[in-house]
């Protein structure tokens, strides 16, 4: 059963996280959000790279997922993956990649961005998080698939053309790489478990 709270009349007091603030403030940001599991996953396609928006049980952790599904057999490239993943990690706070083997045996690449909403999270700080999650998480993909070709030399992936800058009101991204200026910092942020491949 869910906890009735009052809505603030402001946009900078913080409240309780819930799926359907994540899936409004997405389509605001110009993203379609569909709903995978009522109440607690919410998945979205950005610019060819999956997500996934989940709110976990307790309602406490927010976290945006970024998904590259390969076709790589763990065993020939778990030791490249790992290394690949630890160097991001070691220079970005924020998302961490880590992999996982997918239900066809293959390497599943994810990159998570995840809140803290223990004490409740206000519309711009909901806004500003699901911004930054996305886009450092198409950042945090096609790092992945670059270091895949030149180490691997798999032919993955081609470049990811340019688009035209969008509103900064909206989830945009160049080259596949953040807009400048456009990522603001995290006001929360904590960091999921994860098999293989992560930095703690």
């Amino acid at each position: 059963m869910n906890t009735l709270h009052p809505v603030p009349e402001d946009t900078s007091t913080p409240w309780p996280a819930d799926l359907d603030r994540a899936q409004r403030t997405l389509i605001s940001l110009g993203v379609a959000a569909d709903v995978l599991v009522p109440g607690r996953a919410l998945g979205a396609v950005v610019e060819q790279v999956p997500f996934l928006v989940n709110i976990d049980a307790s309602h406490r952790f927010l976290s945006v997922r970024a998904i590259w599904e390969t076709d790589m057999d763990p065993a020939e490239t778990s030791r490249w993956m790992i290394a690949a993943a630890d160097s991001w990690n070691r220079e970005k706070y924020f998302p961490t990649i880590y992999w996982l083997v997918s239900e066809l045996a293959t390497v599943q690449v994810c990159a998570d961005f995840v809140v803290d909403t223990l004490a409740g999270i206000s519309d711009e700080q909901l806004r500003e998080n699901l911004r930054a999650g996305i886009a450092t998480g198409i950042s945090a993909i096609d790092y992945m698939k670059e270091a895949a070709h030149q180490t691997l030399e798999l032919p993955v992936l081609k470049p990811r053309p340019t688009e035209p800058t969008s509103t900064s009101d909206k989830v945009s991204t160049a080259g596949g790489r953040p807009l400048s200026g456009e990522v603001p910092s995290a006001p929360h942020s904590a960091a999921p478990s994860a098999p293989h491949g992560a930095r703690w």
